[in-house]
């Protein structure tokens, strides 16, 4: 009888760790399931426009128009180095000429794309009232002509704005290389 109930207990024993061991495969695989869908849920969340309207405009003049650069394609256009990122829905570009030629040319004059929208962003923490914004890459323009301006805008992505927050708040957004932003008052 005491070898019986020696055996009972082994068995009993053995049962218990079989059950704890397949409840707690069980809950990993449980818990592993719901960090998965809270990672697809973040994602997803992550690749939806934003719900602020921010927008990531980058533009292409062409005509005779030149830029020190000299980085024309074949179609004699030029586009902008890096994009302008825009508060509010974005509306026409246009050419704001300064009356002046930096580059002291009869018939040439100096030149900036501007875009019309709400703000600068990151440099604006919120939109402003809507006028023209420029980057500060000048163009010159042959006087008398109207070069052609087109832009692609893009609405960000909740992970897009995030990223451009991080970079502005990174040691790597005092490089001289990120353009700013400025406002243009046309007269």
């Amino acid at each position: 009888m005491n070898d019986r109930l020696k055996k009972l207990g082994i068995l009993f024993i053995a049962s218990l760790i079989v059950t704890s061991c397949t409840r707690q495969v069980k809950e990993d695989n449980n818990s592993h399931a719901i960090a998965s869908s809270f990672i697809e849920a973040k994602q997803e969340a992550e690749d939806r426009p934003s719900k602020w309207l921010i927008f990531q405009v980058d533009w292409r003049i062409c005509g005779k128009v030149k830029d020190l650069s000299g980085q024309q394609d074949a179609n004699g256009c030029i586009k902008s180095f890096s994009p302008l990122y825009l508060w509010g829905e974005v509306g026409e570009a246009k050419l704001v000429k300064t009356g002046y030629s930096s580059l002291q040319k009869a018939g040439i004059e100096d030149a900036f794309v501007a875009i019309a929208s709400r703000g600068c962003f990151p440099q604006f923490q919120r939109p402003q009232q809507e006028q023209l914004y420029s980057t500060e890459r000048m163009v010159f323009v042959e006087k008398g002509t109207e070069p052609k301006i087109d832009i692609i805008k893009t609405h960000l992505t909740e992970r897009q704005v995030n990223e451009i927050l991080l970079k502005k708040r990174s040691l790597l957004s005092i490089a001289a290389s990120e353009q700013s932003c400025m406002s243009i008052k046309v007269r």
